[in-house]
């Protein structure tokens, strides 16, 4: 009985050593830890600018995820496959190119390129890139204007534009006319267009002025010029009433009976008008007074004392002047159109008109002495110039009106009185008598100082300066005008 119970006891023993080990395995065995499965993309650059040109451009995709690309708008390409598989849970790098086209506009665009996970149940956030790309920089350049002051008559110039982008061309008056008026442009540059502007004759006696303006289309990109317009010239000679001067010096000859006007305001005869006669087959500039022609006193006569009767009073409007009794051969070519100053418009013309101290001078054009006489409506103030022929004529004076009287000298009977290349005085007729002395007339005098410093010419408190001639033998230069009719 002992003995049993000994054996059962060590079997117990035995049974608890083998549940205490196998208990200490089970204890000792490691525990894994399984952790989810994280997707990732990510892009090198989230911004790209691109430059108007377009071009091919890179980005660096590093992903563990299948993934795919897109773009939102059509001026960017993908590759064709647009997307892609991996093959390592840590994530491969994908270099992927994108091409961006040209942009042709002049606004500047966005465009965004979206990459996603491909799977069905995507596990990670999209990214994306955006793409800048820059627009045409509007530009627009007019050149070629040679001024932007026109005189009255009808003128025409060309300017050139060269633009990038499609242009409009306006003027905000309608006597300035745009020929084209749009184009199309060149992005290179390389081509210019060539705009012909014209220019309205003014009919009135006002200045005006217009705004030319260059467009780009789409844009506020303008360039802009202004054409100031003069009004026809005109010269104050009383406080209601204004003229126009002729063209230049009154001329004459005698072969072919025909009157006209200098071809140049600095046009004249000098010595050569010694050779008067009713055969002369030649042209004079220097008449004695009251020599239209008409009544027996032709433009010939070189002075005597029988001629000074009847020729008492102020002749203007008469058939003696010359501007009422002939045609000008090119100054309408018909009688009546043009007429001689009297004394008090002379005085008028040089003292009393607004600015009348301003719009008077010296000057010497193509070597000849002479003084410049400027419109009431001239926008110029006179001074003191030496012109050549070439430089008159590109100055613009004549064109806004202003008159150059030469200083053509003197006929005495026969003979001429003064320097007989480069006149030093001028002598023009008044149509007005004096009774100073006798019969006598006046004429308008100034001396040419070469200095350019000083001049003579009537002045108020120097009565000396509008002379009495006695006209029986003395010949003098004719300027004609015409009075103006009011706008």
């Amino acid at each position: 009985m002992k003995t049993r119970r000994m054996m059962l006891s060590a079997v117990w023993i035995m049974v608890s050593v083998l549940i205490f080990v196998a208990c200490e395995k089970e204890e000792e065995k490691p525990i894994v830890e399984k952790r989810p499965f994280v997707g990732f993309i990510r892009i090198s650059s989230q911004v790209i600018h691109v430059p108007r040109e377009g071009g091919k451009f890179g980005i660096q995709l590093t992903t563990n995820v299948p993934w795919k690309a897109t773009a939102d708008q059509p001026w960017v390409t993908l590759p064709t496959e647009g997307g892609g598989t991996v093959n390592s849970p840590f994530g491969d790098d994908v270099y992927i190119e994108i091409d961006v086209d040209k942009n042709t506009t002049l606004v500047q665009d966005t465009a965004h390129v979206v990459f996603v996970e491909a799977n069905i149940n995507p596990k990670c956030e999209s990214v994306a890139c955006t793409v800048i790309r820059r627009a045409v920089r509007p530009y627009i350049d007019v050149r070629g204007y040679p001024k932007i002051e026109v005189g009255p008559d009808k003128s025409t110039f060309s300017v050139c534009v060269r633009a990038n982008w499609a242009w409009t061309a306006t003027a905000d008056q309608p006597w300035v006319t745009l020929s084209p008026a749009s184009g199309k442009g060149d992005e290179t540059l390389k081509t210019v267009d060539t705009v012909t502007v014209t220019v309205a004759e003014n009919l009135t006696f006002t200045n005006d002025r217009a705004k030319v303006k260059f467009s780009l289309d789409s844009t506020n990109k303008v360039e802009t010029f202004t054409i100031s317009r003069y009004g026809q010239p005109y010269f104050s000679v009383s406080a209601t009433k204004k003229v126009q001067f002729s063209k230049g010096n009154l001329q004459y000859h005698a072969r072919k009976r025909v009157w006209r006007f200098a071809e140049n305001q600095y046009d004249i005869i000098g010595k050569a008008n010694e050779n008067i006669s009713s055969t002369y087959n030649g042209w004079i500039d220097l008449f004695c007074y009251g020599t239209s022609g008409y009544n027996g006193r032709h433009p010939w006569t070189v002075g005597n004392e029988s001629y000074c009767s009847g020729l008492s009073y102020d002749f203007s409007g008469t058939n003696y002047d010359w501007g009422v009794y002939n045609a000008i051969s090119n100054g309408g070519n018909k009688a009546g159109m043009w007429r001689t100053l009297t004394m008090e418009e002379w005085r008028y013309l040089f003292y009393s008109r607004p600015r009348a101290r301003y719009l008077v001078g010296p000057a010497r054009v193509n070597n000849v002495n002479g003084i410049i006489i400027l419109p009431d409506n001239s926008n110029r103030s006179n001074s003191s110039r030496y012109y050549t022929a070439e430089q008159w004529s590109s100055s613009g004076l004549e064109e806004e009106g202003v008159v150059f009287l030469p200083a053509a000298g003197k006929r005495r009977k026969q003979f001429f009185e003064d320097f007989p290349v480069t006149p030093l005085g001028g002598y023009y007729w008044t149509a007005e008598p004096t009774f100073y002395l006798g019969i006598y007339y006046y004429y308008l005098y100034f001396y040419y100082n070469y200095s350019l410093s000083e001049y003579c010419y009537p002045e108020e408190s120097r009565e000396e300066e509008i002379e009495r001639a006695e006209q029986y033998q003395y010949g003098y230069s004719v300027r004609l005008v015409q009075d103006c009719q009011d706008d």
